[in-house]
């Protein structure tokens, strides 16, 4: 009940310490260090069991990005993924879009999760690129 309890504090917005200062005042141990390792654990956990979970289809996937620094990363961006047809975001992956090899990896791998017939993007030709390279495999 504590670890859930630090983990839904951080999800919240609060920091590793302030997380910790939280648990203590309730009379229960917790360092910055324990709460890190929690928040980690518990993020591996929801990953597991999202990857775990039925994969929807896509008929027409929606793909873009974005080249904002994420985390202070020089170079970092990030490709959001879209269902077309419903509006749904479907995928979030950091990757710098000027790194054409790691871009079509990328798309192509989500286009097969989802079963994805069509690709809609911008004109950014390395997304192109892929979309043609996951029709003939």
């Amino acid at each position: 009940m504590v670890i859930s309890f630090g983990v839904l504090l951080y999800v919240l917005g609060f920091i590793y310490r302030q997380v910790a200062k939280v648990i203590r005042a309730f009379g229960c141990k917790g360092s910055k260090s324990s709460i890190e390792r929690d928040v980690a654990a518990a993020g591996q956990k929801a990953r597991k069991l999202h990857l775990q979970g039925p994969r929807m289809r896509v008929n027409i996937l929606g793909v873009d990005g974005t080249g904002a620094r994420m985390a202070g990363k020089k170079g970092a961006g990030v490709l959001f993924f879209v269902d077309i047809q419903t509006g749904k975001l479907i995928s979030v992956e950091p990757v710098n879009e000027t790194d054409s090899q790691k871009v079509r990896e990328h798309v192509h791998r989500v286009m097969r999760e989802f079963g994805a017939e069509q690709l809609r993007t911008d004109e950014l030709s390395v997304h192109e690129t892929s979309y043609r390279e996951s029709r003939i495999n």
